[in-house]
């Protein structure tokens, strides 16, 4: 089951504790893109824009220890928390 975290930009951020890894989905149109807490991309669709992708990788480094406790908060069946959009 998803989680939306956060939109910005367009996107909307969501998390799956499926992956066992703490991580972010963010959709953008039809494209999609997937980040560990860290900042590196596991997987982008091909049309992924390169701005959202540095604005996403900015996001998740500012908000790695959120995505964290998001991930821990999964793994013990509770909603994550909203994390603050990257403003501009």
């Amino acid at each position: 089951m998803l989680s939306i975290i956060s939109e910005f930009d367009s996107m909307i951020i969501d998390m799956e504790y499926d992956l066992c890894i703490p991580s972010v989905h963010a959709r953008y149109k039809r494209e999609n893109i997937l980040i560990d807490f860290s900042g590196e991309i596991r997987s982008v669709s091909e049309n992924f824009p390169e701005d959202k992708v540095k604005r996403l990788v900015e996001w998740v480094n500012i908000h790695s220890e959120e995505i964290i406790t998001n991930h821990i908060r999964k793994g013990c069946n509770e909603s994550p928390n909203r994390i603050k959009p990257l403003l501009r």
